[in-house]
């Protein structure tokens, strides 16, 4: 069983916008997951806000800083 903790590492408000820091982590082979990422689709219609968490590995967290701060490159 892997017991790897999962931590936040930012909120997004929009899911093109999501998708494309996904990719990224994902480009860098980061392990990271969307959470909402239904309810982001619906809520705007309801409420007129939307958020989707994305999540990495605590082991992985200091790097997708990077990876997303441009300091480091593929």
């Amino acid at each position: 069983m892997d017991n790897s903790k999962t931590v936040v590492l930012m909120v997004l408000h929009s899911m093109p916008q999501a998708k494309i820091v996904k990719g990224l982590l994902d480009a860098h082979n980061i392990r990271c997951f969307l959470s909402s990422e239904y309810d982001a689709m619906l809520t705007p219609f309801f409420s007129g806000e939307s958020s989707v968490k994305l999540y990495v590995l605590q082991e992985d967290y200091e790097s997708a800083k990077e990876i997303l701060s441009g300091k480091k490159e593929l």
